[in-house]
């Protein structure tokens, strides 16, 4: 993989990832004042930032599975908690 396939596959994923903290901004916004969803929100944010800033030091391919790997687990997780949330 090319070093400009990498910057647009890295692309690619800061936009996933501003997808999901776009969901993590909504959950937060309707489960306010739960400890355990002010604990899930601050994870996922921190796994969150953590990636974003691997995408930029990120030189293979396999780099970037493994960073989309924590997008979707993140992703995964905050499906979770909010299905929790709703019933």
């Amino acid at each position: 993989m090319s070093a400009y396939e990498i910057a647009f596959e890295g692309e690619i994923l800061m936009e996933k990832g501003a997808e999901i903290s776009a969901d993590l901004y909504r959950y937060t916004q309707t489960a306010a004042g739960s400890d355990t969803s002010n604990e899930v929100a601050v994870a996922l944010r921190k796994l969150i930032w953590a990636a974003k800033q691997q995408i930029l030091a990120a030189e293979s391919e396999m780099d970037l599975a493994r960073i989309e790997a924590k997008f979707d687990l993140a992703r995964d997780i905050l499906t979770m908690v909010g299905e929790t949330a709703n019933g």
